[in-house]
């Protein structure tokens, strides 16, 4: 998950939704969780 938020800039914009779904339906959690995820882990995971 850290690779993917790396990769789109810890943002998901409209043009990353189809492989932000994609992604959440292939690990087996859904977009709400993983934006949670992004951002309790934004901060900690830049520095």
């Amino acid at each position: 998950m850290a690779e993917l938020a790396e990769r789109i800039g810890w943002r998901i914009q409209r043009q990353d939704e189809a492989g932000v779904q994609q992604f959440c339906s292939e690990i087996g959690v859904e977009r709400k969780v993983f934006k949670v995820w992004m951002h309790n882990n934004k901060q900690q995971r830049r520095q």
